[in-house]
C-alpha cells in the first residue's frame, strides 16, 4: 500500500508504520493522512487524490461547535475526562496527564484501522478527542446511565502500585481477590484476608507495604512475586529498556545502523509478506466474518467489538463458572447482576454469547467445532493456558490473533498480565505522574492499545487471506504494542543520551470552584488568574484569544461536552434488564448505527449457536457444561 502523510507528526507517522506502507506522492496514494496543518487543503487533497482513502485526523473532528478550537494532547486529554481517576495523582495535588503524548499514538492506531476498513475514494474523520475518550477511560458515560452513580471519581493512587525497593523501582498489583488473598501472605500480614473489605479500599495499608518493599531489592521482590502469581514487573524507561532480559529474548528492541533504538514492529505474524493487491478486498469482507471471541475484560473484547460493529459475526465465549470479568464490574446487587455492568455492555454490543466450560471434555469438543465453523479465532489467555486447552486452530485458511501480555516467548512468556504491568514494563508508566514524586501506573491504557494492535493485524492478515486463501496466525503482545507507543524515549535516550520523564501537574491550575481544574497548554503562570474565575469562563476567555485551554472534566461527563454531543458520539441502546444506556461510537464516520444490539446475555446464544436438540442442550445445562447463570 502506498501512503501520502501530510499532516507531519505523531499520528499521521505511525498510522504509515502500522499499515507497513510505501510513502509516496500525493497522486500515487492509496490513502492519504491529513491534517489541518497541511499545506494542502482538504479538497485540492480529494480532488488530486480521488480514489484514495483519505484520513482527517484533527482534534475535535471536521465538524461541530469545537471543530477549529486550538487543542494540545494535554487540553484534549482533560477534556475526555481522562485526567481524572487510578493512577492520575494525589486528591492533595493537581490531576496529572498518561504521559508520552499517547493520544496521538492511539490516534494513530485508530486511523490506520480506518484505512484498512475503508472503500477507495471514502473521507474518514477521525477526532483525536474521541480516540483519547475510548483509550483513558473505561465506558464511564454507559457505567453512570446503568449504575446511576460514577465509577471512579476523583484522583488516587494504587495500592499495591509502583513501590520502591531498596536499589530501585519495581510494579505490582492486584487484579482479582485470589491475587489479593496471595499478595497478603507473600508481604507477611495474612490477618489481612480475614477483612474482606481490604481487597476493595486498602490505601491505608499503603505505609505498610512500602516498607515491606523497601526491605527487599527490586530482584527479590519480582522473584517472590512470581512464585505467588502477582502481577509484577520492573519499571522500564527510555535507558533500561534495551537491556532488560525478556526484551533482548524476543528481540524487541531494535537498533539502527546510526545506533538509534526504537521498538520492533509490535506485530509478528506466520506470514512476511502481504500482497499489495489485496487492498481493495478488505472492505467489503469484515461483515461476512464468523469470529470465535476467547476473550475477557477489556484488551479482547474492543478488538472484536469493532469488527462486530462492522457487521462480523462475534461469538463471545464465556462459562458459567469463569463469565467475562467485566459482568463482574457493575457493582450492583440483587437479581441478574451480572447483566447490568455498564462496562461489560460498553465493551460487547453486536456480540453473541455462548457459555462453555472448558474444564470439560464435552466443552472443550464444543468449542473446537465452533472453530471449525469460523473465520477468525481470538484468544487472549496466557500462552500456558492455551497449551492446556489444546484447540486445533491448524486449519488452513483460519485467522488466529493471540494476544498474550508478554508474548509467547521469553522468560515473562507465562507472567500474569494486567495493563498495569504491561504499562510498567513498557515505559508508560515512568512517563506519568509528577517529576518529585515516584511514577504512577496509568490503569488503562495498556489494554485498549494492545486490543487496537490486535485489530490492526488481524485486518491485515484478513487481506492476506482474502487474496491467498491462506491463513494467517497474528501475535499481538500486549508489551510490544505499549513499547511502540513508548518508542520516543526509546529513541531519545539512545540518539541524545536525554531520559526524558514524567511532568505532570504543570499547566493544570486550581479554578474558583471547588476542586475543579483547567488545563492552560501555553507558556506562562497562569495561577492567580484561574484562582480568581470558574472554569467555563476561563474555557470562554482564553479560547477567544486562541489559547489551547481545557476543563479537567470527571470521566462520567463525557456525556455533556458539547462537541461530543454535536457529533452524536453517544448512541442510546435499550438493554432487556440492565435499561437504557448511551454507548460510544467509534472515532470515525460509519454510516447508520454502529450499536445495532445491546450486550448479550451471559448463555443467550447457546441453542442458536451451538445448534444442537432441545434435549442434548438440556443434558448439557444439567452437567454444568453451559448455562446462563454464574456459579460461585
Amino acid at each position: 500500500m502506498k501512503v501520502c502523510d501530510l499532516t507531519g507528526g505523531i499520528a499521521g507517522a505511525y498510522c504509515t508504520r502500522l499499515l507497513d506502507a510505501t510513502p509516496c506522492a500525493l497522486g500515487e496514494a492509496d490513502a492519504v493522512v491529513w491534517s489541518r496543518d497541511a499545506t494542502e487543503s482538504l479538497d485540492d487533497v480529494r480532488a488530486a487524490a480521488p480514489d484514495a482513502i483519505v484520513v482527517a485526523i484533527t482534534p475535535f473532528g471536521l465538524e461541530g461547535p469545537w471543530a477549529d478550537k486550538p487543542a494540545t494532547e494535554l487540553t484534549l486529554q482533560a477534556w475526555s475526562g481522562g485526567m481524572i481517576g487510578l493512577g492520575r495523582g494525589y486528591p492533595d495535588r493537581a490531576p496529572v496527564p498518561v504521559g508520552g503524548k499517547v493520544g496521538e499514538w492511539l490516534t494513530g492506531v485508530y486511523a490506520a484501522i480506518a484505512v484498512l476498513v475503508s472503500a477507495p475514494g471514502a473521507l474518514v474523520d477521525v477526532s483525536m478527542l474521541e480516540c483519547i475518550a475510548l483509550c483513558l477511560t473505561y465506558y464511564p458515560v454507559t457505567y453512570h446511565d446503568l449504575a446511576g452513580r460514577p465509577f471512579r471519581i476523583g484522583r488516587s493512587v494504587v495500592t499495591p502500585g509502583i513501590e520502591e525497593a531498596s536499589d530501585g523501582l519495581v510494579g505490582l498489583g492486584v487484579g482479582t481477590g485470589q491475587q489479593w488473598l496471595d499478595f497478603c501472605v507473600m508481604v507477611g500480614h495474612p490477618e489481612w484476608q480475614e477483612d474482606r473489605k481490604l481487597f476493595a479500599s486498602r490505601g491505608h495499608l499503603a505505609p505498610d507495604i512500602a516498607a515491606w518493599v523497601a526491605d527487599h531489592t527490586v530482584a527479590e521482590v519480582l522473584e517472590l512475586a512470581s512464585v505467588f502469581r502477582i502481577p509484577h514487573a520492573p519499571i522500564g524507561n527510555g535507558a533500561t529498556i534495551p537491556e532488560t532480559d525478556h526484551f533482548v529474548a524476543r528481540g524487541s528492541i531494535v537498533r539502527d545502523a546510526d545506533g538509534v533504538v526504537r521498538p520492533a514492529p509490535p506485530i509478528r505474524t506466520s506470514v512476511k509478506d502481504r500482497p499489495s493487491s489485496a487492498r481493495k478486498f478488505l472492505h467489503r469482507s469484515v461483515g461476512e466474518l464468523r469470529v470465535v471471541d476467547l476473550t475477557a475484560f477489556w484488551a479482547g473484547p474492543l478488538c472484536t467489538q469493532v469488527l462486530a460493529m462492522l457487521g462480523a459475526e462475534v461469538i463471545h465465549v464465556e462459562s458459567t463458572t469463569r463469565p467475562d470479568g467485566t459482568r463482574m464490574l457493575a457493582g450492583m446487587r440483587g437479581d441478574d447482576w451480572w447483566e447490568r455492568s455498564g462496562i461489560f455492555s460498553g465493551l460487547n454490543t453486536n456480540k453473541k454469547s455462548v457459555t462453555l466450560d472448558l474444564q470439560t471434555e464435552r466443552g472443550r469438543e464444543l468449542l473446537q467445532q465452533l472453530v471449525d465453523t469460523a473465520d477468525v479465532v481470538v484468544e487472549n489467555f496466557t500462552p500456558r493456558v492455551m497449551d492446556q486447552m489444546a484447540l486445533d486452530l491448524s486449519r488452513d485458511d483460519l485467522v488466529v490473533v493471540r494476544m498474550p501480555g508478554f508474548g509467547l516467548d521469553g522468560p515473562w512468556r507465562d507472567n500474569p498480565a494486567f495493563a498495569f504491568v504491561i504499562e510498567d514494563a513498557a515505559g508508560l508508566s515512568w512517563m506519568t505522574g509528577y517529576p518529585d514524586r515516584k511514577p504512577l501506573s496509568p490503569y488503562t491504557v495498556g489494554d485498549p492499545n494492545a486490543g487496537l494492535h490486535a485489530l490492526v493485524g488481524l485486518l491485515q492478515a484478513l487481506e492476506h487471506r482474502n487474496a491467498t486463501g491462506q491463513g494467517v496466525t497474528v501475535e499481538a503482545a500486549m508489551v510490544d504494542a505499549a513499547l511502540s507507543i513508548a518508542a520516543e524515549q526509546l529513541v531519545t535516550y539512545s540518539r541524545d543520551g536525554v531520559l526524558l520523564t514524567r511532568d505532570g501537574g504543570a499547566r493544570t491550575y486550581l479554578t474558583a470552584e471547588d476542586d475543579t481544574w483547567v488545563v492552560v497548554d501555553t507558556d506562562g503562570d497562569f495561577t492567580d488568574y484561574c484562582a480568581t474565575r470558574k472554569a467555563d469562563e476561563i474555557v470562554d476567555e482564553l479560547w477567544a484569544q486562541g489559547v489551547p485551554v481545557a476543563k479537567v472534566m470527571q470521566p462520567h461527563e463525557q456525556g455533556d461536552v458539547a462537541q461530543l454531543v454535536a457529533r452524536g458520539f453517544f448512541e442510546d441502546v435499550v438493554h432487556p434488564i440492565a435499561g437504557t444506556a448511551r454507548h460510544p461510537r467509534l472515532p470515525f464516520g460509519i454510516g447508520g448505527p454502529q450499536h445495532r444490539r445491546h450486550a448479550p446475555l451471559l448463555g443467550e446464544h447457546n441453542a442458536d449457536v451451538l445448534g444442537l436438540p432441545d434435549d442434548e442442550l438440556a443434558v448439557l445445562e444439567a452437567e454444568g457444561v453451559i448455562g446462563q447463570t454464574p456459579v460461585s
